[in-house]
């Protein structure tokens, strides 16, 4: 028997022509039996192959039960729901609401399923095939809306949807190449957003102004993402990995739109991480959002041509922020900066003493006959400020030189130690004293820039929360 598209069915009058006509499929009278009591229509365990009428099911048909029927014949409050049935057509729900729930699962869709600002309490498409795409634009959800192992092709529209529940796309195929392969721009999800395992995905994911109480997903499914955005997209908690080596590529995906950079991502991340207690990813996280931010101002300065002023200080300032202070989130840095530096001056200070390049920095020592006996003329030592400071020598109550002492009095600001003001380093008696005195005007520069830049971090100048 030949089972014609129908016309949209709208009282109870078309139904029962319909039936009285034998114009019915056995999956439909099915349907009508079980709707009324809001049992389960089973029709196959899996998405059957092809539009029998034992599994065949029209979309106004379907469309009437859905809506509730009509007061001759009632759909149950449980609402509907369906198991391994063929739909013929286009379903479309929109501006409607459902009674109880719509689960419509290992089903297969010859047409799109169309439900704009429909109403419903939960929507179930567990392993349905769409071969038109699926539209939930604007659509509110009391409980869950759950795609799993679902496979949709020509894209899937939750924008502006909301769900009480949880959206949950574990296992799903999502495949609409050079378009939105998923576009839930100002979703709502009560409870949590799965996206784990995915089967699939080719086209743009967009998530921009989302909002889940949750999110829970992997690695694996994001890396199979090919394109994705998510600025604005909002969440209190995280379920997935807190990997930096995978979150910090992710959130430059989704924070980089049309080749500007969105810092929101990483400043909302940053704030999840912080409250769940990853304090240290959250600043690793801002740390980088820091850092691609300037970059990209200066891409776009470069880009604007004539701002090379600007990209050149933005350089210096960038690095110097960045490796000192972390750019304020990791002050203790400028602690490991004033070492290395004090490392250097020490280093270079014991060379020089011990190649005898290092002279009392006084000029009545100077010209003392104890100094000049030891350090002029033929008899003059290799080393005259060891042998004069020597413990049976004329400067022995001098101030003992020590590198280590020499190389604090040089970098760190306000610390006399008293080691630079008792010894200078002389440029005329070897290379080691040449070196040092000049070295020694940067490593006084760099102490008072790194102590500057640190105190600020540690005070809270440059560090954000």
């Amino acid at each position: 028997m030949e089972y014609p598209d129908l016309a949209q069915i709208t009282s109870y009058a078309q139904l029962k022509q319909l039936r009285d006509d034998g114009g019915l499929t056995p999956a439909e009278e099915t349907l009508l039996d079980m709707a009324r009591i809001g049992a389960v229509t089973a029709l196959r365990e899996k998405v059957p192959k092809a539009p029998d009428p034992e599994v065949m099911i029209r979309a106004s048909l379907l469309r009437f039960v859905v809506l509730g029927g009509c007061p001759e014949w009632p759909t149950d409050v449980q609402g509907i729901s369906i198991r391994g049935a063929w739909i013929r057509q286009d379903l479309n729900l929109s501006f409607g609401e459902g009674v109880g729930r719509l689960h419509l699962r290992d089903c297969q869709f010859e047409g799109a399923l169309v439900t704009r600002q429909f109403h419903v309490a939960a929507v179930v498409l567990n392993r349905s095939r769409f071969p038109k795409g699926v539209d939930l634009h604007g659509s509110q959800i009391a409980g869950d809306m759950l795609f799993r192992e679902v496979a949709v092709e020509g894209g899937l529209n939750l924008m502006s949807a909301r769900a009480g529940g949880q959206v949950d796309f574990d296992g799903a195929t999502l495949l609409n190449p050079g378009a939105d392969a998923l576009n839930a721009q100002g979703l709502v999800v009560g409870k949590a957003f799965f996206w784990r395992e995915l089967a699939g995905i080719d086209g743009m994911v967009r998530l921009t102004g989302a909002r889940f109480n949750s999110l829970a997903d992997d690695a694996e499914s994001w890396a199979m993402t090919p394109d994705l955005m998510f600025d604005g997209l909002q969440f209190e908690r995280l379920s997935g990995p807190t990997d930096m080596e995978m979150r910090l590529p992710w959130l430059e995906r989704g924070a980089v739109v049309d080749d500007e950079f969105r810092p929101h991502p990483y400043a909302h991340f940053a704030d999840v991480m912080r409250e769940t207690g990853h304090t240290a990813e959250a600043r690793r996280v801002m740390m980088e959002k820091e850092r691609l931010q300037r970059a990209f101002a200066r891409r776009r300065w470069r880009s604007e041509g004539g701002q090379g002023h600007k990209v050149a200080g933005s350089l210096i300032a960038d690095h110097t922020q960045r490796w000192l202070v972390g750019y304020g989130y990791q002050p203790l840095r400028s602690v490991a900066a004033l070492l290395v530096l004090i490392l250097i001056g020490a280093f270079l200070a014991h060379q020089a003493w011990e190649a005898g390049d290092f002279a009392p920095n006084a000029a009545p020592v100077l010209m003392s006959p104890g100094w000049q006996a030891v350090s002029v003329g033929p008899d003059q030592m290799a080393n005259p400020a060891e042998v004069w400071s020597g413990p049976d020598q004329a400067g022995r109550d001098y101030e003992t030189f020590e590198a280590f002492y020499y190389g604090v009095d040089l970098v760190i600001p306000l610390v006399q130690l008293g080691q630079e003001k008792a010894w200078a380093p002389s440029t005329t008696r070897g290379p080691w004293g040449w070196w040092l005195w000049w070295i020694r005007w940067w490593l006084i520069a760099m102490g008072w820039i790194v102590t500057a830049i640190g105190a600020a971090a540690v005070t809270g100048i440059i560090r954000k929360e």
